[in-house]
């Protein structure tokens, strides 16, 4: 008796386990958080701040924000509105993919440029002093250093690693920055290379060296040959005289030997046309001649 109470008990506690189950209802779908687009579109208006600041005009906001960007970077100050601008743009368009690398690189670029920049061109000597940070924050607004922050990294690189050593490391951290940045590798660049078409250069047709024909002389009509012309001698005995030229056909005005058309038989010269239209004269008699005077010789006596 008490074995069946006891799986009475538990069936009952699954069936009602079972149908609490089915009335919970499903949770709904979490909100994402907006922070980053928020984020985003604080960037994008400091970005509009510092590039109306690079074109010189002043407003209350920002001149205090170009001052605060100079004294703290330096020359990095040219480079701010740029990583803002990329930083601004990969938060919102990050499509829930993790940013916080990409936009901390962002940032960082224009601290790197101004410390590389103010190891190259700034002439100034900084000692290790209490001092050093407010020189370098008024050489900074007036854009001769690297400013507070680059221009303190910049010194104390050169301290430890040499100037030299420096200029190749921050370089180097430069580039990294701006390809982690832009979610660019090594790899893929090399990848991208390789897979880019190739394109076969086509070999130009050889042009044919110019060859230069005679002109071909007009056919002759069929079954004519060249007449030869034989002029005989009077003093060459047994000379053979020239054969009689052939006769032109009935109706035919005219032949072409080679380039001259010889003239026909039916053309009638302008002499020819006069002496037939011209009447007939009756012919004159002919005057008698006088008879030659007979010579007479003397008569001696």
């Amino acid at each position: 008796m008490a074995s069946t109470t006891q799986k009475r008990s538990t069936s009952a506690k699954g069936g009602s386990s079972r149908g609490g189950g089915r009335s919970k209802k499903p949770a709904p779908p979490q909100k994402q958080p907006i922070r980053r687009e928020v984020t985003g579109f604080v960037l994008l208006v400091l970005t509009l701040s510092v590039l109306v600041s690079y074109l010189g005009i002043s407003a209350i906001f920002i001149d205090w924000f170009a001052v605060l960007l100079k004294g703290l970077f330096g020359y990095g100050y040219w480079l701010c509105a740029p990583a803002m601008l990329l930083a601004a743009v990969v938060l919102l368009t990050h499509r829930g993919r993790p940013v916080q690398l990409r936009v901390t690189c962002a940032l960082l670029v224009p601290v790197l440029f101004g410390a590389l920049v103010h190891m190259g061109l700034c002439e100034k000597e900084y000692t290790a002093s209490f001092g050093v940070l407010k020189a370098l924050w008024q050489d900074g607004v007036a854009l001769e250093s690297g400013g507070a922050v680059s221009g303190v990294l910049a010194n104390g690189s050169v301290a430890v690693f040499s100037k030299f050593a420096s200029v190749i490391l921050f370089t180097v951290l430069l580039v990294v920055l701006v390809m982690t940045a832009l979610r660019l590798t090594v790899g893929a660049l090399i990848e991208k290379h390789r897979s880019r078409p190739q394109y076969e250069e086509q070999p130009q047709p050889e042009q044919p060296a110019i060859h230069l024909t005679p002109l071909e002389r007009p056919k002759r009509a069929a079954g004519r040959a060249r007449q030869q012309i034989d002029i005989p001698l009077d003093d060459e005995p047994g000379a053979a005289k020239p054969a009689p030229a052939p006769t032109e056909r009935e109706g035919e005005e005219g032949r072409f030997t080679g380039f001259f058309r010889h003239k026909s038989q039916k053309q009638r010269t302008p002499d020819q046309v006069l002496a037939a239209a011209a009447p007939e004269l009756p012919e004159k008699p002919a005057k008698p001649e006088p008879a030659p005077a007979q010579e007479t010789m003397p008569v001696l006596e």
